[in-house]
């Protein structure tokens, strides 16, 4: 696994103890402020984390994010986006 830097740790510890929808945004915003690239991946049909190219452990929580949000195709992500003003993300 590769070394994820202190704030992007903090981000996923802080979404361990708010496991909600709204908890999922949080943890977006927070991936996305510390660097992270969030995509939809309609191949996947989840979420993903452009870091998964070298670094795979990152799925299962992409995927955990994907279901708490309710995203199922590329309507509901873009629907999810405005939500919880994800646009600038």
């Amino acid at each position: 696994m590769v070394t994820r830097g202190w704030d992007t740790e903090h981000c996923i510890e802080h979404f361990m103890h708010d496991k909600t929808e709204s908890g999922a945004a949080k943890l977006f915003i927070c991936l996305q402020d510390n660097r992270e690239t969030i995509v939809w991946d309609g191949d996947l049909g989840r979420l993903r984390n452009m870091a998964e190219e070298w670094d795979d452990s990152w799925a299962p929580l992409m995927e955990e994010m994907t279901e708490l949000l309710g995203i199922t195709d590329w309507d509901s992500y873009v629907r999810v986006k405005a939500k919880y003003n994800l646009t600038q993300y």
